[in-house]
This record gives C-alpha cells, sequence and structure tokens, in this order.
C-alpha cells in the first residue's frame, strides 16, 4: 500500500481540487459530444458549483488533503455531526486508486467513529462503483434519493483487551 498523509486543505490547493474534479470525472464525459475544450469548460463549471455547494451547507467539514511523498493525491472531506457522520466526498487521482488508500482511509473513519458512537452516512451514485467497496465497509443501503444511494453505516461495539 503506497504510504499517504492527511493535511488540512488550504486556498492554495484549489487548482489541485479543481484538477482532480476533472481528472476522476474525465473518462464519464469522453463519449459526449463536443470538443475536449466544451467538456472542460462543463467540467469547470461542475466543479466551482460543487465547491460552491459544499462551503454554503457543509461550512464545518473537515476538508483534508491526501498526500504521498509530499504530492497531493487525494482529498477527503467529512462532516462530523453531534449525532452523525457524513463523507462530504472522498476523491483520489486515478494512478492511486486501487492501492488501499481508501481503505486505509475508511477503516480509520469507521475506528474513530466507532470509538465515539457515531453512524456515518453518505451518498453514492446508483451508478459509481465504489458502491460494492461501502458495502464491503460496513455501509447499508437505506434509501435512494434521486441518483443516489444513501447509505449509513451504525457505529460497532468498540473492542477492548481488558474488561473492568
Amino acid at each position: 500500500m503506497v504510504k499517504y498523509r492527511l493535511r488540512k486543505e488550504t486556498a492554495g490547493d484549489l487548482g489541485f481540487i479543481r484538477r482532480l474534479f476533472v481528472s476522476t470525472r474525465w473518462p464519464l464525459f469522453q463519449g459526449m459530444a463536443g470538443t475536449d475544450e466544451q467538456r472542460l469548460a462543463l467540467l469547470e463549471n461542475q466543479f466551482q458549483l460543487q465547491d460552491f455547494h459544499f462551503r454554503k451547507f457543509f461550512p464545518d467539514t473537515d476538508r483534508r488533503i491526501v498526500t504521498s511523498g509530499g504530492q497531493a493525491i487525494g482529498r477527503f472531506y467529512l462532516l462530523r455531526g453531534p449525532d452523525i457522520w457524513t463523507v462530504i466526498d472522498i476523491s483520489l487521482a486515478p494512478p492511486f486508486t486501487g492501492q488501499g488508500i481508501g481503505d486505509a482511509l475508511f477503516d480509520e473513519m469507521t475506528a474513530e467513529a466507532d470509538s465515539v458512537g457515531r453512524a456515518i452516512m453518505l451518498h453514492c451514485s446508483l451508478t459509481n462503483r465504489a458502491h460494492n467497496f461501502y458495502l464491503r465497509k460496513g455501509f447499508a443501503d437505506v434509501r435512494i434519493e434521486g441518483g443516489d444511494y444513501v447509505m449509513e453505516r451504525q457505529p460497532q461495539a468498540v473492542r477492548t483487551l481488558f474488561v473492568s
């Protein structure tokens, strides 16, 4: 597995998260009509709308940049609410997917949530292949909302070595 670290997102990361957004969605847009420039303009607009939405509706989100070897390779946005935590976004640059980073991030997050008794919620597009990953990580489909599965994982009992 690739070694990674998380650091707070800064204003200087805007260019990276824009490129990350485009890189993770570009394959879906290649089959669309139009030129590459038109597709890039559409993705740029979508990025701006998503970024505005995240900042307006989830202002207290812990916005982290995933790094490896000092290079930004992804983002992980988690809203730690008082009753339930919400994964706002997780994205890894295509060269870094399938290397166990997502597994490790979710294992750390679920262990932390379990330790404080919090459920975790996320939305997953009906066409996103990550759906099976989330199921393996203990999330269950709660309902379908628009084009997304709404998924939740209930807190698990924390195992302790010694019981008093």
